[in-house]
């Protein structure tokens, strides 16, 4: 299943599992548990994040 997943949305498993930190990290800081500390560079892109839904819902 995570073949699957990492060549459907051309990534490898390291290059994911460095998204999925830092997608984690923005909710957990900023989205959810606001930490007025919390410094980031931008709101990332969630565009891995939906074509790993879509490849993993097909």
């Amino acid at each position: 299943m995570r073949s699957y997943l990492f060549n459907s949305i051309g990534k490898t498993q390291e290059e994911f599992s460095g998204y999925q930190e830092k997608i984690v990290d923005f909710r957990n800081k900023w989205v959810v548990h606001f930490d007025p500390n919390y410094i980031h560079p931008a709101v990332p892109f969630y565009d891995i994040a939906h074509d790993s839904a879509v490849a993993l819902h097909c």
